[in-house]
């Protein structure tokens, strides 16, 4: 069990930044640039992109992130509302 207090497709519509937030769904897609991680977190209320940093977790925390989770995956997250440098409204785990 994981309790959230948002659904991915709400929050990304009604988006607040800097909001702590716990969010639960399916690995949609992933990609891995350098030392971070985007995915994104889906149900049937949309999709959320989540931002996961080597910096953030340390290194054998990242490493065993990607290698033991994968699209189709069911995950929680739990972080904070962030815009990327892109203009993707994020959550930061």
């Amino acid at each position: 069990r994981f309790d959230t207090t948002h659904q991915p497709g709400a929050l990304k519509a009604d988006f607040t930044e800097g909001l702590e937030v716990r969010v639960a769904g399916r690995i949609l897609s992933r990609r891995e640039m350098g030392k971070a991680t985007f995915f994104d977190l889906g149900d049937i209320s949309g999709r959320m992109q989540c931002y996961l940093s080597k910096g953030d977790v340390g290194d054998e925390a990242y490493v065993q992130f990607n290698q033991l989770v994968d699209i189709g995956d069911f995950v929680g997250v739990e972080g904070f509302t962030f815009i990327t440098k892109r203009g993707e409204r994020s959550i930061h785990i």
